[in-house]
């Protein structure tokens, strides 16, 4: 999918991304809780943001994703916002700038949790607890952002964070329960973990952008599986780098999105064997290779010349 507006070298840049639940999940019944979307601005001052929130999967939270899906929503939303009425110009990687983000996420998530429990707490702890991993695109600059854990990737050249929580990484939410929490007001804020310039005002070369991408945890095993055999197949999972560099993922709307299905999927095939020198029929099963839900966001850059992908 080519997003509608022009950098200031006059390229445009495309986009894919996919979700899928994870193996861990599907046995206890639980839906994918991880969340993701992206959205533009095209006039006054184009922006495209895109967001992924993962929601805890702790015994007792089975309902985060509800949470994860109204974040990815009003954080793009308030980013897009913010972007086109900045009134005070706050640079997009000020610390007042993202401050002011997280105080209008954290009203919105508030407005939203009294109305899902019996108390504030109760309504947290079941309904908005997640992880958030977004990037953001302007004519000047990319920035990656997030609070907990994630992956992502500029360039080709991927990173993960958040591995010093072990899996118990700080929300959001932990914003509105701070006695509760032994979190620093720092970990409980926005992150920013890349800050790329497209256009330098002081006459040094701009900052190389050619692709990116963003990704919940799960993504780290997709990365780990790149040797593994697809179930079914005898076609092995591949590098990560293949999302943003096969034309396919951008070319057809559901090809990520199939391809990360296939690698999860399990698959039965029916083994003739013997036993005691008798025939026996066995069914030999290949799990998914995805414990956890698995979300990711790709884009890359194209020249403007260049025809636009398929929707």
């Amino acid at each position: 999918m080519k997003v509608p507006f022009t950098l200031r070298d006059g390229s445009h840049f495309e986009i894919a991304g996919g979700s899928i639940t994870g193996t861990s999940h599907i046995k206890n019944f639980r839906n994918n809780q991880d969340a993701f979307t992206w959205d533009w601005v095209e006039v006054d001052n184009p922006a495209f943001v895109a967001v992924i929130a993962d929601g805890c999967t702790n015994k007792g939270y089975g309902a985060s994703e509800v949470g994860a899906n109204l974040a990815v929503e009003a954080i793009t939303l308030s980013l897009l916002s913010k972007l086109k009425d900045n009134p005070f110009s706050l640079h997009p990687a000020g610390t007042k700038f993202w401050g002011q983000i997280q105080k209008i996420n954290e009203q919105v998530l508030k407005k939203h949790t009294n109305y899902m429990g019996r108390t504030l707490i109760s309504a947290i702890k079941k309904y908005a607890l997640y992880t958030i991993n977004g990037v953001m695109i302007t004519k000047d600059l990319v920035i990656f952002f997030s609070i907990g854990d994630g992956v992502y990737a500029l360039n080709g050249e991927v990173k993960t964070f958040g591995e010093e929580y072990q899996n118990k990484p700080p929300y959001l939410a932990y914003n509105l329960i701070k006695n509760q929490v032994s979190f620093s007001k720092k970990e409980l804020g926005f992150s920013l973990n890349k800050y790329v310039v497209l256009d330098t005002v002081s006459g040094k070369e701009p900052d190389q952008f050619d692709s990116f991408m963003i990704g919940s945890d799960g993504v780290i095993d997709l990365i780990k599986a790149k040797d593994a055999l697809i179930p079914g197949t005898n076609n092995p999972v591949g590098e990560i780098s293949q999302f943003w560099t096969d034309d396919q993922y951008f070319d057809q709307k559901f090809a990520l999105q199939t391809k990360l299905k296939l690698i999860n999927r399990e698959t039965q095939k029916p083994i003739l064997d013997k036993m005691d020198g008798e025939p026996y029929a066995r069914i030999e099963k290949s799990p998914g290779l995805l414990p956890d839900d698995t979300t990711i966001i790709v884009g890359r850059k194209i020249k403007s010349d260049t025809k636009p992908s398929k929707l």
